[in-house]
């Protein structure tokens, strides 16, 4: 439910969802209050609204995801939008371009290595790197990791709630329900099923009719 963050910090959207149904589920939140913060604040007057940035495309993306369900362009472009708003300030170095760098596992460095890929060209064998630049982590200066992340815990929660006796399985974004649901939002838009017709024991045992797999361990 909680959206915490390597440093252990969550944002009140996270908290507010959780207060609203302690009593229901019998949950105890208490708030620890000392000198130690672990919240994102921000300043109203530096805030900008996402619909300024995001409602335009989100408004006719969804349309047209109505009216061409099966258009792969379009559906790319929907669920693209975050990994672009998101995307970290990264570059490639080879090995001499990193020795001449100041590079790091903290930001009190100016670069950050992410990820190291070894290849052999001409019988040797290179080394390049995927560096973060750690002055500025993200090629948009939008905040938007955080919250965004805390608004869909609570919207794919909010789904969950509409009938948690009948769901099988929940995991990041997908929700699968053991009985067909019908919902009224506007925004969820009905897709074709892309992994077939799947007979559930459980979410780590299932037999896939159309495909024929099954998990190690399954049994009629």
């Amino acid at each position: 439910m909680f959206v915490f963050s390597r440093h252990n910090g969550y944002l009140h959207e996270s908290l507010a969802f959780a207060m609203e149904h302690a009593k229901t589920y019998d949950v105890k939140i208490e708030l620890i209050v000392n000198d130690k913060p672990n919240a994102y604040l921000y300043r109203s007057k530096d805030l900008v609204e996402l619909k300024t940035l995001t409602d335009r495309w989100f408004t006719e993306g969804t349309t047209l995801r109505k009216e061409f369900p099966k258009n792969r362009l379009l559906k790319h472009l929907l669920s693209s939008a975050w990994g672009h708003l998101n995307a970290s300030n990264t570059i490639i170095v080879n090995t001499e371009e990193l020795m001449k760098l100041d590079v790091g596992v903290s930001d009190k460095h100016d670069y950050m290595i992410l990820e190291k890929h070894e290849f052999e060209e001409y019988t040797k064998k290179e080394s390049y790197y995927v560096i973060l630049d750690m002055k500025k982590p993200y090629k948009h200066n939008i905040r938007l990791k955080p919250w965004i992340t805390a608004i869909a815990r609570n919207m794919t929660a909010e789904i969950v709630l509409k009938d948690v006796k009948n769901v099988l399985r929940v995991h990041t974004d997908g929700i699968i329900f053991k009985n067909e649901m019908k919902f009224d939002d506007p925004n969820l838009v009905l897709e074709d099923k892309t992994t077939g017709e799947i007979y559930w024991k459980n979410n780590q045992c299932y037999h896939n009719l159309t495909t024929g797999y099954k998990t190690k361990g399954f049994k009629e």
